[in-house]
Parts: C-alpha cells; structure tokens; sequence
C-alpha cells in the first residue's frame, strides 16, 4: 500500500508572484522614507513591514497550509510584538510630559568632563 502524501507543493508562479510583491513593498518603502509624513513614517514603515512579514509567513512558510497550532503559534508571536510595540510607543510618547532636572547640561564634579580644580594659593605664613 502506498503512503499517500498530504504536503502541498506551491506552483513556481506563487513564488514569482510573491518575490514580486515584496520588490514592489520595498520600493515603497524607500518611496515613503523620502517624503517627511512627520509621525507617520513610523506607521507607513511599520504598515509595510509588517504586510511583507505576512506574505513571507503566509506564503514561504506555508501558514496557509499548516495546521491550526501551528498557525495559533505563528499568530501569537505576532500579537505580543504588536503590545510590545505599543507600550514602547506609549512610553515614548509620555516623555516629554517628564521635567528635565535641575542640573541638566551641567557636569558632575568627580566625572571625568569636569574642569580641572581650580589652585588654591598656599597659606600664608605669619
């Protein structure tokens, strides 16, 4: 009895058509990182990242084929990057409500930038 395999083989075309796709997002992103959109580079650049890590997993590593484990896995690498994304971004933007210190811009005495001290006269003898 022969044993009746179940993996899909991918015609060539879905590899061409991808490597395409992907040349084609990486233009654009060079496209974007040439124009000044203020805060949303980071988003454009991070929107197209993530639309190529997608076609890389979908179709390279065959997610749409795998079992739903596997694709549960994938999944979940996914949405702890994305809260750990956002909390850096909320982390980020909070800090501008921080106040600079006090001596901001000024060095510490013992650190290694600090002037040389100043000579102190010897005491006079009387």
């Amino acid at each position: 009895m022969a044993h009746q395999s179940t993996h899909h083989i991918p015609p060539v075309g879905h590899y061409v058509g991808v490597f395409l796709a992907l040349m084609v997002f990486t233009v654009l992103t060079v496209v974007v990182a040439a124009f000044d959109l203020g805060a949303l580079n980071t988003v454009v650049a991070l929107l197209v990242a993530g639309a190529k890590a997608f076609m890389v997993m979908y179709i390279f590593m065959e997610l749409r084929h795998a079992p739903p484990l596997t694709r549960l896995s994938a999944m979940s690498g996914i949405v702890f990057l994305a809260i750990m994304l956002i909390m850096i971004g909320q982390d980020y933007a909070a800090r501008h409500y921080m106040p600079y210190p006090t001596n901001w811009g000024k060095t510490l005495p013992n650190s290694p930038d600090a002037p040389p001290p100043a000579a102190t006269p010897p005491p006079a003898h009387h």
